[in-house]
């Protein structure tokens, strides 16, 4: 993945992209481009929590996120949970996980 800035754009753009196809709670950066591990090969880890999210079947998510990496960028990996799971994020889930260790974009 490229630089600093260039993930910055993406993820903008990605949450752009999405503000117009669900509602967002919260999102966050994690993984590698947020703990600076990332490399050449690195995606962009992007979580969101969305209450429209428990209303969207398997393949409506996973269409979703295609549509977001088509539209921004291939780089872009979109994990998407719903509300709930964000309320119910704890040390020992990977909600709790993206919480703790993540960065809060909205």
């Amino acid at each position: 993945m490229a630089e600093t800035e260039t993930v910055n754009s993406i993820i903008e753009q990605g949450l752009e992209y999405l503000r117009k196809k669900i509602r967002i709670d919260a999102a966050y950066l994690f993984g590698s481009q947020y703990t600076g591990e990332a490399n050449e090969e690195s995606d962009i880890d992007l979580a969101v929590f969305s209450p429209d999210a428990d209303n969207m079947s398997l393949a409506e998510r996973i269409r979703l996120g295609s549509e977001l990496a088509l539209d921004c960028s291939l780089d872009l990996e979109l994990h998407l949970y719903s509300s709930r799971a964000l309320a119910d994020a704890r040390p020992t889930n990977f909600a709790g996980y993206i919480v703790a260790h993540g960065k809060r974009l909205i």
